[in-house]
């Protein structure tokens, strides 16, 4: 018995350091161990390792098998067919030919792409701005973030606050300023993106920003992304905000040890999709209301990174716009960091969301997998894919990944030639791309070969 609960103190504990360093192999393989002995003899162990476990197999040792048994477990154990999704393409994109994954995606993919974005009504605004707080269980701690906005020197706004099914001390905090511009929603827990959207359709203003219960706006933060909105014609603006690392007192409120600065640069759709981010957070950013009824609203199926694919779908109508002005403060405590978790936000990124968006919302590998498989509904991901912003280097890694496609025509013509975002047809740069994915590919092959 001692001898059991040994192995799993090793495991919980192998498992905090894996949430900092998913793609340690050696300790993986530790951890692997673990999990398949306990597992067979513990369901708790089964329950709570099964996701992780799946997730740091995708990362360490990224397979059809892997990616298929995390796609099954999402639709079958979460429910949650967005990320079943993005699980086939990743499947796809190491296998054009697999022929279930190409369904099952397919089949989503013609209704996800179809379907109707909820309006929002651009000809209602009330006032110049709505500052959207969403909470959960945050009552003490969210006074702070209210005081900040209230102590804007733009004054024409309104603060939404979403309770997002938590306890009601939030409502408790609200009624002691006695403001008539803070408004007070509370919905059904539904998660970060389920309240940042409840707060989009209740907002009034011409523009919305956003702001974390934990954190604060400094006083010109409004006054200063709305003058450079208005004077540079931008509809999506961001600015930098510090980080400052501290506690919560007892009386509730942040006492900073540490300030450092946020990796914040100027915008570019390339550096956006291939780093993960440019430091646009949620607290950073302005933007017309209007915005949110073309590019749609946040996606309530992912727990995170929920943001970032938000600013990639917006970029896409509008470019964002850089300030280089320090006007908020993120705050990082003991009582905020949820480090266990870090390692789901990592993998949703930069191993289902950028390479989805990277392919032009998953139309190219659509594309490319449908005419191999010689499917008839081909000409529906070629249309997609002409809206989309996919690059040169995207369309050759796919022809070098299955060199059949460089005898189809009507592949190399509508993927290279038609897609969105100013296509660069010069000679010379097309012999870049396919000089850089030559590259790429001659160092993976030596790199195999020499552990082989």
């Amino acid at each position: 018995m001692k001898e059991q609960d040994d192995l799993h103190t090793q495991i919980d504990e192998i498992a905090k350091v894996l949430a900092y360093c998913p793609q340690n192999k050696e300790l993986f393989d530790i951890f692997e161990g673990q999990y398949i002995c306990l597992s067979k003899s513990s369901q708790d162990i089964y329950n709570k390792y099964r996701f992780l476990y799946l997730v740091l197999k995708c990362i360490n040792f990224p397979s059809i098998g892997s990616y298929s048994e995390i796609a099954d477990y999402y639709l079958k154990t979460e429910d949650n067919r967005f990320l079943c999704f993005l699980s086939d393409l990743a499947v796809l994109r190491l296998n054009q030919t697999e022929h279930g994954s190409y369904n099952r995606a397919a089949a989503f993919a013609r209704e996800f792409f179809n379907q109707k974005i909820e309006s929002i009504s651009p000809d209602n605004n009330k006032c110049g701005v709505s500052v959207i707080i969403p909470t959960y269980n945050r009552g003490q701690v969210i006074k702070e973030s209210i005081e900040s906005v209230l102590a804007q020197s733009v004054k024409d706004l309104e603060i939404i606050i979403v309770n997002d099914g938590g306890d009601d001390e939030v409502e408790e905090t609200i009624n002691s300023f006695a403001d008539s511009r803070i408004k007070y929603i509370k919905i059904r827990h539904s998660g970060l993106a389920g309240a940042l959207n409840a707060g989009l359709k209740k907002a009034e203003g011409e523009y919305v920003s956003y702001l974390d219960d934990d954190d604060i706006y400094y006083p010109d933060h409004l006054s200063t992304l709305l003058n450079t909105s208005k004077e540079n014609k931008k509809d999506f603006v961001y600015a930098k905000s510090k980080v400052a690392i501290g506690h919560m007192d007892i009386s509730g409120h942040f006492r900073p040890v540490k300030y450092t600065g946020t990796f914040t640069l100027p915008f570019s759709k390339s550096n956006l999709i291939n780093y993960g981010s440019l430091g646009i957070s949620v607290l950073n950013v302005l933007h017309k209301r209007s915005l949110a009824r073309q590019a749609g609203f946040f996606n309530p199926e992912l727990p995170w990174a929920m943001d970032w694919d938000f600013w990639m779908r917006m970029s896409d109508i509008h470019e964002p716009y850089f300030i280089d002005q320090w006007t908020g403060e993120y705050r990082k405590s003991s009582e905020s960091m949820n480090v266990s978790e870090y390692y789901k936000g990592e993998f949703y990124k930069y191993h289902l969301l950028i390479p989805y968006f990277t392919t032009g919302y998953g139309a190219l590998t659509l594309y490319s997998s449908a005419c191999l498989l010689k499917m008839s509904d081909k000409d529906i991901w070629a249309k997609r894919l002409s809206s989309c912003y996919v690059s040169q280097e995207e369309v050759l890694r796919s022809i070098f990944k299955q060199k059949r496609l460089l005898f189809d025509i009507g592949f190399l013509s509508k993927s290279l030639l038609t897609t969105k975002f100013l296509r660069d047809l010069s000679p010379g740069r097309l012999l870049i791309q396919l000089l850089r994915v030559l590259h790429s590919k001659t160092l993976k092959f030596l790199h195999k070969k020499r552990h082989t």
